[in-house]
């Protein structure tokens, strides 16, 4: 039988890790591993909150002096994942279309669209295509690549 990467009595000291010889997968609580996620999970979600934040900074400096209608109207949401079965700490993150309208009831409406995602860790250039103005699209790129990374961390520890 071959010994893989975390298998039950293997000594992990050699791959840079220090984990005890008596360790034991069979050991551990349902209760350790929720943990374990959760705690990963949180750094991951802290990760994608500065990149968030330095998305809107930036498109807040660029945005300054512009006219409204050369105002970019795309925005990030990070959204926990609240499904049953969803692992401790799980979050999502989605790039949202912001359009604002008109009620006579309620005033003005702030209405949110959700850009399709597909398949993979990260937005399809398409995605961005007809919604990002000129100047927008460098800093939408570059956040989404930190972001593609961010939700490679949630899929593999999920």
């Amino acid at each position: 039988m071959t010994n893989h990467p975390g298998q039950a009595g293997e000594d992990l000291s050699e791959r840079g890790r220090s984990i005890p010889q008596d360790w034991r997968l069979e050991l551990l609580t349902q209760a350790d591993i929720d943990a374990w996620c959760r705690g990963h999970m949180v750094r991951l979600r802290e990760r994608a909150e500065v990149q968030a934040m330095h998305f809107q900074a930036a498109v807040r400096e660029e945005a300054k002096d512009l006219p409204r209608s050369q105002k970019g109207r795309l925005s990030v949401r990070i959204r926990d994942q609240r499904a049953e079965r969803a692992t401790p700490g799980a979050f999502t993150i989605e790039w949202v279309k912001i359009r604002y309208g008109n009620s006579r009831t309620q005033g003005v409406l702030c209405l949110s669209e959700y850009l399709p995602k597909g398949e993979g860790d990260r937005y399809p250039a398409s995605a961005f295509r007809d919604l990002g103005i000129a100047w927008q699209r460098p800093l939408v790129c570059a956040t989404e690549d930190a972001f593609a990374q961010i939700r490679r961390g949630v899929r593999l520890v999920a």
